[in-house]
């Protein structure tokens, strides 16, 4: 019997051990199991969490770019209204158009693409200056510069000899300098609107830079040919023909040309390897616009008489050949291909400048010659904006912002125009301010010197040193 209770017992204890579970069948039992469960819930919560997080970040992104392109990106109102000058008569029972007493009676404007203000000045106060080693190795413009200092030399001597009455005649201080401020974006077609309306293009006009639209808001070419009357010349970036486009789109060759001009050539300006085909358009245009003008000495202008008596939108082709002209525009790009193309610091560059130096120098050559033609005449020398060691423009950096704008007066005694310049005394932001020009105020410089109205959308000044320039 003891043997049999051991027997059982044995069995109990085997059975016992059969059925007890080990630790290691425990980790795989059920209790394990509810532990997995737990631990994949907690999982899912930290995702949803952690993509909320995301989603709220992408959320509040989202909201700070459309703030910001609200704030930057803002998209500009162009105003379709048109500046108009009227005159009452004696009578008061009507109304005529009529404008200001033209102080000039001939503007030659020729625009160097991306010209960098460094080209013609380095001081703030707008000098030039350089060491002797310098000289030789420079890269600039040395007509306006040797013009500018030569002028701020004469105006310094009359100032220290203090003689009042004095007529300098072809002598005078003739040469204004300024540093001209654009606006961004520094593109060609941005800068050619802000400079012809006087308003702020904005980045998002940035994308016609090179499918440029139409130029519908008033203008200064506008008022020019409509108000003033006057027979405009342009030869250049052919920018200009989508500003200003011909009725039938060009397709018509005696339609080649926008209403607005009495003669119009535009070259292609989108191959920057090509470097000299728009430059020698200009250079030729300036010759013909010369002999055009040496024909019509005389002060004989069929174009006015054509205007005052037909309607502005029909032509006699054989009239307008020989007549005399207002405005001549050219606008030069060899530069600004030599900068995309080679870089702003180079030989080519400096081979190019040395070329349109040239260029400014026939001009003021034909303008100081021919007295009785251009006696009343203003040139300008300027930039739409400037460029990057590199070549590049666009955006706004000083260098891309900051160039220059160059007037000169071929004739007549205009001294006074440098009595308010700087002196010795001034600061140097006193100085700064003297000579710089925003770009927005040339529009309404010009058309109060060219007696017509400031066209409607214009933002800018009239600045008092050009005007001086004109009224003395």
């Amino acid at each position: 019997e003891e043997e049999e209770e051991e027997e059982e017992e044995m069995k109990t204890t085997r059975t016992t051990r059969t059925t007890t579970p080990s630790p290691a069948s425990l980790r795989g039992g059920k209790t394990p199991t509810r532990r997995s469960s737990s631990s994949s819930s907690s999982s899912s919560r930290t995702f949803a969490i952690v993509l909320a997080v995301l989603v709220g970040l992408g959320c509040l992104k989202m909201c700070c770019v459309g703030l910001f392109a609200r704030g930057f990106l803002f998209i500009r109102v162009e105003l379709a209204q048109k500046s108009w000058s009227h005159r009452v008569s004696s009578s008061d029972s009507e109304v005529s158009p009529s404008s200001s007493p033209s102080r000039i009676d001939k503007l030659i404007v020729l625009i160097i693409d991306a010209a960098r203000y460094d080209w013609v000045a380095t001081s703030s106060s707008g000098k030039f200056e350089e060491s002797e080693s310098d000289h030789h190795h420079r890269v600039g413009l040395k007509t306006l510069q040797d013009y500018y200092n030569t002028a701020q030399k004469k105006r310094k001597k009359k100032k220290k000899d203090d003689v009042d009455n004095v007529d300098v005649g072809s002598e005078s201080p003739n040469s204004l300098l300024f540093k001209f401020i654009a606006d961004a974006p520094t593109t060609t077609s941005q800068r050619l609107k802000g400079l012809l309306t006087g308003s702020l293009p904005t980045f998002v006009d940035i994308s016609n830079s090179f499918s440029s639209k139409t130029l519908e808001e008033d203008n200064l070419i506008h008022q020019l040919q409509q108000n003033g009357k006057k027979r405009i010349l342009f030869s250049g970036d052919d920018t200009w023909a989508e500003l200003f486009p011909s009725a039938d789109n060009g397709n018509n060759l005696s339609s080649r040309y926008s209403s607005y001009f009495a003669d119009f050539e535009a070259f292609p300006s989108m191959n920057v390897k090509d470097t000299e085909t728009v430059d020698t358009g200009v250079r030729n245009s300036w010759k013909k616009a010369h002999a055009l003008a040496m024909r019509n000495r005389n002060g004989s202008n069929t174009s006015v008489d054509n205007k005052n008596t037909s309607d502005n939108s029909t032509r006699d082709d054989d009239d307008d050949d020989d007549a005399d002209w207002d405005v001549w525009i050219g606008h030069m790009l060899g530069a600004d291909h030599v900068g995309h193309t080679y870089g702003a610091k180079t030989k080519e560059m400096k081979k190019k400048l040395e070329q349109n130096d040239r260029d400014i120098r026939n001009i003021m050559n034909d303008l100081k010659t021919e007295k009785e033609v251009y006696a009343k005449a203003l040139f300008l020398v300027f930039g739409d904006h400037g460029m990057t060691d590199e070549g590049d423009h666009g955006g706004s950096s000083e260098v891309e912002v900051n160039s220059f704008l160059f007037a000169h007066r071929p004739h007549g005694n205009i001294a006074a125009a440098f009595e308010d310049d700087e002196d010795e005394d001034d600061d140097i932001s006193t100085i700064r301010s003297k000579n710089e020009m925003m770009q927005i105020d040339l529009v309404p410089t010009l058309s109060v010197l060219m007696g017509v109205p400031i066209p409607f959308s214009s933002l800018g000044l009239v600045n008092e040193k050009l005007w001086d320039l004109c009224h003395n």
